[in-house]
């Protein structure tokens, strides 16, 4: 159920949560989200007295698997939550890499590996492939290394294969070589190590 179109963009009803649609499929303009955050506060927040947070990572899942032209999506945290986990039953008896493609943790520098590390024989990895359009994303923090860290935990094979991503990538090369020192500290010591990590990348590159 559609609660407000406005031109470029509309906000539709979801039973866990808000979806703020393009409606060209082109994207919104930043001022539809604090639009959209401030109606859905005078309707939603007042009355029930909750607090509104985004919903990142379920938007993956909106966009590929319900057809929808989604770019954020908005909702109370334990709504969100339990949508996640809806997400999570629905992709469980899918292919890994649909599972990851679909799911809720996929991330820029993720995306990266899946796409130069997967076989092109799923459509996943093809359509990663496109979206990259040759991008080079490095971690930018602990979640985001945290996503390529979960990523190989669901293709342990590809963990040995790390080198490939600095052969295609030199950018990378400082990450992959001290992955596992990286993967093994605790969250002050990471981020400083990521930042150093990140400072040899591009010396590499």
């Amino acid at each position: 159920m559609s609660l407000a179109r406005m031109g470029s963009w509309s906000l539709e009803a979801w039973p866990l949560g808000w979806v703020l649609c393009s409606t060209s499929g082109t994207g919104v303009p930043m001022e539809a989200l604090s639009c959209a955050v401030k109606m859905l506060e005078r309707l939603y927040c007042k009355k029930e007295a909750k607090r509104l947070v985004m919903g990142l990572c379920i938007v993956n899942y909106v966009k590929k698997r319900c057809n929808s032209r989604a770019v954020f999506v908005i909702g109370d945290p334990d709504c969100l939550s339990k949508w996640e986990e809806q997400i999570k039953a629905a992709l469980a008896g899918c292919s890994r890499e649909e599972q990851w493609w679909c799911g809720c943790d996929v991330g820029l520098s993720s995306k990266l590996l899946f796409a130069t590390l997967g076989d092109e024989i799923h459509s996943e990895v093809r359509h990663a492939r496109l979206e990259l359009k040759g991008a080079v994303q490095l971690p930018q923090d602990g979640a985001d290394f945290g996503r390529c860290v979960r990523l190989l935990q669901l293709f342990p094979e590809w963990k040995a294969r790390l080198p490939e991503v600095a052969a295609r990538w030199p950018q990378w090369a400082g990450m992959v070589e001290h992955w596992d020192e990286l993967e093994a500290l605790p969250g002050g010591d990471f981020q400083a190590a990521l930042d150093a990590a990140k400072k040899k990348s591009e010396v590499v590159s």
